[in-house]
């Protein structure tokens, strides 16, 4: 999609924001759009090529963008669903005169992952009640998971890939599963 059309993409978004369908509105849309797109081009770069060359420039395609953002809906809605039941199961075992805790450290193989998100990934392995993220590899290839719900280390690890899968779907990806070792 060329900056034009992102310009006036945008300017349109900015006329449904603002609520207002004037002359006005959609120069002012148009000139933000314009600008913000232009200089989106000028410095989104990939295949790591030289930012500001206008071959290596590439806007997000939008049935992409629309399939991450279902993804991101269904990774969140995923997550609040865990958490609910983690914060469940936590709770009868701790209201109970002998709880189920089996505590385990876990190595969890996500070489696929770039580092923002294994960032994303252990924050929300870290606000599951029972489980935290530990530590992670220098090369982000290796994420260690405290859990004290850890009875079934590969099931947890199923667990932790579906988290992994979900958002690697976020951008548009396939992943592969690997193994990984018990820390």
């Amino acid at each position: 999609m060329s900056v034009v059309m992102w310009g006036v993409f945008l300017s349109l978004v900015w006329m449904l924001l603002f609520g207002r369908l004037t002359l006005a509105s959609a120069l002012t849309g148009l000139a933000v759009g314009l600008l913000v797109s232009g200089f989106a081009r000028w410095t989104i770069a990939q295949d790591g090529r030289e930012v500001g060359s206008r071959r290596s420039v590439s806007f997000p395609n939008p049935a992409r963008l629309a399939r991450g953002s279902i993804a991101a809906v269904r990774l969140l809605g995923f997550f609040l669903v865990e958490l609910t039941k983690a914060n469940l199961q936590l709770s009868r075992d701790v209201l109970r005169p002998r709880p189920d805790f089996r505590p385990a450290l876990l190595a969890l193989d996500v070489p696929d992952l770039r580092p923002g998100e294994v960032v994303l990934l252990a924050a929300m392995i870290s606000l599951t009640p029972g489980t935290i993220s530990v530590d992670v590899e220098r090369d982000a290839s290796t994420l260690y998971v405290h859990s004290i719900y850890a009875g079934d280390p590969e099931g947890l690890r199923a667990g932790l890939r579906e988290f992994a899968d979900r958002i690697v779907a976020v951008r548009g990806e396939r992943r592969s599963h690997r193994g990984s070792g018990v820390g």
